[in-house]
């Protein structure tokens, strides 16, 4: 089975007014108002706010008028026993296997204007301390690591 997944951002005079997604078929969603911004966030930090609890796994970065930059991840992210990524198939009919909890929200990253001013995410590990695993596998720290060198010699 496929998900398809479609991202409008529609913008009004006075801000952003909704995020509005389709999901048609994505069983953990009971209908298309639990995605819905429902105010009109006019800075970064309240626009990551209004996305916290989006239940799909995304990365959003945030900049606004006033300098604020952050970062949230988003999504409903599986516990599973430690020692297991979800990257290799596990016995489904062993127990042991199963996902402990599902977390979201304030369990997820997120990073409000960090000091040297640089966020950026390429498909690097980015989890909170102690919180899931976002990504099953994730492609190292060294194009974080040069990204960061890059942007830092810029300014």
């Amino acid at each position: 089975m496929y998900t398809l997944y479609i991202i409008y951002f529609v913008k009004s005079e006075r801000s952003i007014d909704y995020l509005v997604c389709l999901y048609p078929s994505s069983p953990s969603l009971d209908n298309i108002e639990s995605l819905m911004v429902k105010e009109y966030p006019r800075t970064a930090p309240e626009y990551l706010d209004a996305l916290r609890n989006l239940p799909l796994g995304l990365n959003f970065i945030m900049a606004d008028k006033h300098g604020n930059i952050g970062y949230q991840q988003t999504g409903n992210l599986p516990v599973r026993k430690p020692g297991l990524s979800g990257l290799l198939p596990m016995k489904g009919w062993d127990s042991d296997y199963d996902w402990k909890a599902i977390v979201g929200g304030d369990d997820l990253l997120r990073i409000d204007n960090p000091a040297d001013g640089i966020l950026l995410t390429c498909n690097n590990l980015m989890q909170k301390e102690g919180g899931p695993l976002a990504i099953n596998l994730h492609m190292g720290d060294y194009r974080p690591r040069r990204l960061h060198d890059l942007l830092s010699r810029s300014k």
